[in-house]
């Protein structure tokens, strides 16, 4: 709880947070983070290998080479914050936190041409992920380990699911990136 009041006294400074809607907030902010520092600890005591955070709120950014309309080369810089970049074992994973429903599905393509296919579901999660590990190629702190890379998702409304990872079928990852 006191984490959870220096968070929002920090980013909603001077606001009423002992009264109505911002208590509510704040109480289920609490209960979310319980429950998912407890899955954590019992995932922990069952895994085989040692979970170790490696960031949280990891900047990753990649300068791209482009060519636009007129041909001409451009330098753009893309940029994405990972909620969390962890590795158990060999496995680097790449994580965001969503505080609503996510399923399998919703993070599952079958090919990443599909994600700019405008007659295809939108499948902004999934972007999401594939994105974060485009620009964690480059990053010094997960270099070391690029075949054991996976990105996923953890819901706090799925707790029970643990991470949720991006699944590309018939291709592997670095080429799908």
């Amino acid at each position: 709880p006191g984490a959870i009041e220096k968070s929002v006294d920090k980013y909603f400074n001077g606001g009423e947070i002992t009264l109505g809607r911002n208590l509510l907030i704040i109480k289920v902010a609490e209960v979310w983070i319980r429950r998912l520092i407890e899955t954590e600890i019992s995932e922990t005591e069952t895994r085989a290998e040692k979970l170790t955070i490696i960031a949280l709120e990891e900047t990753l950014e990649k300068e791209m080479l482009l060519q636009d309309a007129q041909s001409e080369e451009r330098v753009i810089k893309l940029k994405g914050t990972a909620d969390r970049i962890d590795r158990t074992g060999n496995q680097i994973r790449i994580i965001d936190y969503k505080t609503g429903k996510v399923e399998q599905r919703d993070i599952k393509i079958k090919h990443p041409g599909d994600l700019f296919d405008q007659e295809k579901p939108l499948k902004e999660k999934a972007f999401q992920l594939l994105f974060y590990m485009l620009l964690a190629r480059d990053n010094d702190k997960i270099k070391q380990t690029q075949p054991g890379l996976k990105a996923g998702i953890i819901s706090f409304r799925s707790l029970n699911q643990g991470f949720i990872p991006l699944l590309i079928e018939g291709t592997d990852i670095e080429t799908a990136l």
